[in-house]
């Protein structure tokens, strides 16, 4: 990237390959792969985190009078408090970051799809939410883009506002806002101040935004970000 912070991105460790799921395998991911390239890369995976294992036995969410829980049902074990917690332990361990992509569907990681149950052995699905983890994550960091793979994989245009969502964190973070509102500017015609930077990733229309980050990564190297 030219000239700007490498943002840091927590990253399920799965998507980068490494063999951690419950079934033993990864579920690795293109655009993940490639995005680390240009970022610091911070794997994690948060039932490892916990010492459970891979393989394990299966996690499942069940919702019982408004509240949701996570229960590994082989074993009889709640899991809801230990990965709520792991989210607060790990943020503040891990120091400021810029953006989170997570393993869609987990019960721990995702943050849309996850199948949650009517009842704690998973028998009826009663809807899709998110993970116990992942929502720890949001709710935590509302000013920066925190996206699973599979949204960022059916939405080329999240995709395109989640890389500048992490650039626009890095740069605040170090203090190189200036700079980047300049850019912006300069390719888009916008006045802007820290306020309104904040949220150009979310509210400039898509083709803006790609105009600003061709300029950044390279019309090639952001092709293949945008298409992975």
């Amino acid at each position: 990237m030219h000239d700007f912070p490498r943002p840091r991105v927590l990253i399920s460790a799965c998507l980068l390959g490494d063999k951690v799921r419950y079934d033993g395998n990864s579920a690795t991911d293109e655009f993940a792969l490639l995005m680390s390239g240009f970022v610091e890369a911070v794997k994690l995976c948060p039932e490892m985190e916990l010492g459970l294992g891979s393989p394990r036995p299966k996690i499942i969410l069940y919702e019982e009078d408004s509240e949701v829980f996570a229960f590994q049902k082989e074993t009889g074990r709640f899991l809801t408090e230990d990965l709520r917690s792991l989210a607060g332990s790990v943020l503040k361990n891990l120091g400021p970051i810029d953006g989170a992509l997570l393993k869609s569907r987990s019960p721990s990681c995702g943050v849309s799809g996850t199948k949650v149950f009517a009842d704690k052995l998973g028998n009826v699905l009663r809807r899709r939410g998110r993970g116990i983890f992942a929502e720890g994550i949001i709710s935590r960091l509302a000013d920066i883009p925190v996206e699973d793979e599979e949204r960022l994989r059916r939405h080329r245009t999240l995709r395109i506002r989640f890389l500048m969502g992490i650039l626009t964190s890095a740069c605040i973070r170090e203090g190189s806002w200036n700079e980047l509102a300049k850019l912006i500017e300069n390719r888009t015609s916008r006045k802007m101040n820290l306020k309104t930077l904040k949220t150009f990733y979310k509210r400039a229309q898509v083709k803006e935004v790609a105009t600003v980050l061709e300029k950044i990564f390279g019309t090639v190297t952001l092709s293949k970000l945008v298409e992975a």
